[in-house]
């Protein structure tokens, strides 16, 4: 597990150091790459939090090709978490922001489909690492 901030300076949880809990795992393989996505999904939801989220999520770029972001932001949100898999996804997404209205499919046609994990050690892997952050 990897705890924030690896950027001290900035985020929301600035100021605190980050560390691995456990053994920390070799740069380029696999466990390493599932622990640096679930980090990277927990920022996002305490990010959202912040910001009084409710809803949905809809992720565009990168982040929505990795299942295991997606299920993790799933997970820990406990809300639907639907990947934008066009290349517009900036600009479809400020056309939301104006509309209010919520986009059932992505540019090339295709429905969006829901990353829930199957498990619910995701979501209590979520509650240690927030009991654990500063």
């Amino acid at each position: 597990m990897l705890t924030p901030a690896v950027v001290p300076e900035t985020g929301p949880n600035r100021g605190c150091t980050s560390r691995w809990v456990g053994p920390e795992p070799r740069i380029g393989n696999a466990e390493r790459g599932v622990a640096v996505a679930f980090y990277l999904a927990l920022v996002t939801r305490r990010c959202l939090e912040l910001v009084g989220h409710r809803g949905s999520i809809i992720v565009e770029g990168p982040f929505a090709k990795n299942s295991v972001y997606l299920q993790m932001l799933s997970a820990a949100t406990g809300c639907y978490v639907a990947p934008m898999v066009s290349a517009t996804g900036t600009s479809q997404g400020a056309a939301l922001l104006v509309s209010g209205s919520v986009i059932s499919q992505n540019a090339a046609g295709s429905s969006l489909v829901s990353q829930k994990p199957e498990t619910d050690r995701w979501a209590e892997y979520a509650s240690q690492w927030a009991e654990i952050c500063c």
